[in-house]
């Protein structure tokens, strides 16, 4: 009998800021990962960015081993040390972003936003009101744990033993006399050894082995306000006011089309650099705003240009990079 293997899911990342796919993002497996996968005889595979989870199938196509209904948990690293600096992305201390597939088993869950928790959940009580009960509830929302607080006795931390509790995400909600409140944690203590940012858990659908899920996570460049404020020495009034900056790219690149304000310094807001900090007193200075905000891309904006009465002086101004925080440029130009 001969085997062979087909796509039982596959996860990709989307991302704005690439001219193809990202390749930023690392994959983890835990060892509750890799036991299922051994037992359903599964591999794994990355190819260009993309982790794709395969199955043995026998010569007609049926699976050797079927587990569906189980789950597979696959952290998420960053192998880029920049990709805050041109991604919206943000996740505060001990938080983790998670993604599932509960409202649909075909498409990720937007991402939720949990704190982490290791073999014991220490969680900080809200209000100094007594009693107070304190739930732990699983991903279905099954109360697995309880605590009473009852007295003010200076007890502002509860914890719970997560040991005998299987990996992912628990609420823990406080019930005082008046009012309640609730906070989700992950639990993925594997995981949390490894350094991941975020954990991709999917439930495996029967459904997974006709037709592959492809699953998605999404993410958005920064954008910024292109900003360049232009010194010219040696100018007349003349040329100074011919100056102008002009996109000559964009159909070329197949994007928006980048429009500039002229902006002179008397007009300067709080957010644009000081006149003082830029020129000496005898250069003139003008400064060449977007209009709007412009994200971010890989392949940076080519042919911003320079012109002076219509010929181009810098053909290709400076776009900012993966490592630059700002969009803000000084070009100097001068004549003799």
């Amino acid at each position: 009998m001969s085997t062979r293997f087909h796509t039982l899911f596959s996860i990709a990342v989307n991302h704005g800021y690439y001219s193809n796919n990202c390749k930023d993002i690392q994959y983890v497996l835990s060892d509750d990962a890799k036991k299922i996968m051994r037992n359903g005889k599964l591999l794994h595979r990355i190819i260009d960015g993309q982790l794709h989870v395969l199955y043995e199938a026998d010569s007609g196509g049926t699976p050797l081993r079927d587990v569906s209904g189980g789950r597979i948990q696959i952290g998420l690293q960053l192998a880029n040390p920049l990709f805050s600096q041109f991604t919206q992305f943000s996740i505060p201390k001990n938080a983790w972003l998670i993604y599932k597939n509960q409202n649909s088993v075909t498409a990720l869950d937007g991402p939720l936003e949990t704190l982490t928790c290791s073999t014991v959940l220490r969680h900080t009580l809200v209000e100094a009101t007594r009693p107070v009960t304190v739930g732990l509830n699983n991903d279905a929302g099954q109360l697995v744990a309880q605590s009473t607080v009852a007295a003010l006795n200076g007890k502002e931390d509860v914890d719970f033993l997560m040991e005998s509790h299987p990996p992912g995400v628990y609420q823990v909600l406080e019930n005082y006399p008046l009012a309640s409140y609730s906070e989700k944690y992950a639990y993925y203590p594997e995981l949390m050894r490894s350094g991941v940012w975020g954990v991709c858990d999917i439930q495996i659908d029967a459904g997974f082995y006709t037709t592959p899920a492809q699953f998605e996570i999404a993410f958005l460049p920064v954008e910024n306000t292109l900003k360049y404020y232009v010194v010219a020495k040696n100018y007349s009034d003349a040329d100074y006011s011919n100056l102008a900056v002009t996109d000559a790219g964009f159909s070329e690149q197949g994007r928006a089309q980048i429009v500039f304000d002229r902006i002179e310094p008397a007009s300067f807001s709080g957010d644009e650099i000081a006149p003082s900090l830029i020129k000496n007193n005898s250069d003139k200075l003008v400064l060449f705003k977007s209009q709007t905000a412009v994200a971010r891309l890989e392949q940076v904006h080519k042919k911003i240009q320079l012109n002076l009465n219509g010929d181009v002086l810098i053909p290709n101004l400076p776009a900012p990079g993966a490592s630059k925080a700002q969009a803000d440029f000084i070009i100097h130009v001068a004549k003799p």
